[in-house]
């Protein structure tokens, strides 16, 4: 038997659920939670974002599974992953179904659900209390790049925003890195694992199991580390890249959010936008910005830095908003 695989978003706005009813197709009207296919070569979280921009023409953040389910249909088998997610941007228009709904919890049980769906309703059911307690503790790490600091406006304001909502902010001031590395690729690498081993002696105290929410902002050749660092311990986090490079990609990158500059030379604006594509990340583009997101013009640079610094509050808050159901 043939083997469809799919993904679901449970897209929550505090007590509430979003639902929509299918417009097509032999189970057209039955309620079901947006998604699609996965496609060759994508991660689950990826397709989702793809197919919620594609269905509802909006911008969503991917948090935790809810639940897999696993179901034998009339001529092929069903396994479709069922991610809980925040909405981040677009109204949520309707272009492939029917019709849709916000519901409460104690509402979910009144519309007609698809099969697959109902399974994952009855373990929202279950699970709503548990997922929808706030975090107790909130970590947010900083890892600078080859020469900006964490002292430098992108990470200076950032780690201010984090700690005035309340996370606990830990900076990795690391060094030593080699000379002229621009555009040099294999000293770049060098560096990134030079910046991983210092990064591992500085964060090797932390109890990450202790935190119910982590956040890597990270800078250049930081986002090299953050990403390599996270898959190493095996961290459920998110990412906040400023200026990512092309290795930065080389690692898993569930629940990311990249900032490029057009004009940065270390690294090219189309090959960032296919990476940030194919991984599933959204990316916010600086005009005429250079790796430090700075143009030249210094009124400029300020309005663009507030614009970048709102997005990271927003950001910042959608998780906040996630993690407290």
């Amino acid at each position: 038997m043939k083997t469809i695989r799919v993904v679901a978003a449970v897209i929550r706005d505090g007590d509430r659920v979003f639902a929509t009813q299918r417009g097509y197709g032999p189970r057209k009207d039955g309620w079901e939670f947006p998604g699609g296919k996965i496609e060759p070569g994508e991660t689950p979280e990826a397709a989702l974002a793809r197919e919620i921009r594609e269905e509802l023409d909006a911008g969503i953040s991917v948090g935790d599974k809810l639940i897999q389910v696993e179901r034998d249909e009339e001529d092929f088998h069903l396994s479709m992953s069922c991610y809980f997610c925040t909405l981040l941007s677009g109204r949520l228009t309707l272009k492939e179904h029917e019709a849709a709904k916000w519901l409460k919890i104690e509402e979910i049980d009144s519309v007609a659900w698809l099969p697959a769906d109902q399974i994952a309703v009855e373990k929202l059911k279950e699970a709503w209390m548990e997922c929808g307690k706030p975090a107790e503790k909130k970590i947010a790490v900083i890892l600078p790049g080859i020469g900006y600091t964490c002292d430098k406006p992108l990470l200076y304001y950032s780690g201010k925003l984090a700690q005035s909502l309340g996370w606990e902010v830990v900076r990795v001031p690391y060094g030593g890195f080699p000379p002229k590395v621009q555009g040099d690729w294999e000293k770049m690498r060098q560096s990134a694992d030079i910046a991983l081993e210092q990064t591992e002696k500085m964060l090797r105290e932390t109890d990450w199991t202790s935190y119910g929410q982590i956040l890597f902002i990270s800078k250049s050749v930081g986002t090299v580390t953050a990403g390599a660092y996270a898959g190493r311990h095996q961290l459920r986090c998110r990412h906040i890249l400023f200026t990512p490079v092309e290795d930065t990609f080389s690692f898993p990158l569930e629940n990311a959010f990249a900032f490029h500059g057009t004009a940065d030379p270390w690294a090219d604006t189309e090959t960032i936008k296919r990476l940030c594509r194919k991984s599933g990340v959204p990316l916010y583009i600086t005009e005429n910005a250079n790796h430090s997101l700075e143009t030249g013009d210094v009124q400029r640079d300020i309005r663009n830095l507030e614009t970048v610094m709102n997005r990271v509050e927003a950001l910042m808050k959608a998780q906040e908003k996630e993690a407290a159901g």
